[in-house]
């Protein structure tokens, strides 16, 4: 696969839907193919598996996390984002 070709085609989805409607760029699917390469993933069943263990992570342990104070979080943000 080009990776130029991706590339093109997500920057020209982001301005094309950025002209109508207010959206985060993000780029998810670059990291999740690299981790699904890495880890030897051949099929499109490890996007859904994937999918049901983050759903289950929501659904679980976001409890667990929700007295955790927010300057905790924003630390934790700006320590991984630097």
């Amino acid at each position: 696969m080009d990776h130029h070709l991706g590339t093109s085609i997500l920057n020209s989805g982001y301005y094309s839907s950025g002209i109508f409607f207010t959206v985060y760029f993000l780029a998810g699917s670059f990291s999740r193919s690299a981790v699904n390469n890495e880890s030897g993933a051949r099929t499109g069943v490890t996007g859904i598996i994937t999918g049901l263990v983050m759903t289950g992570a929501l659904l679980f342990l976001t409890p667990i996390f929700e007295h955790v104070p927010e300057v905790l979080v924003a630390a934790d943000m700006l320590f991984f984002v630097l």
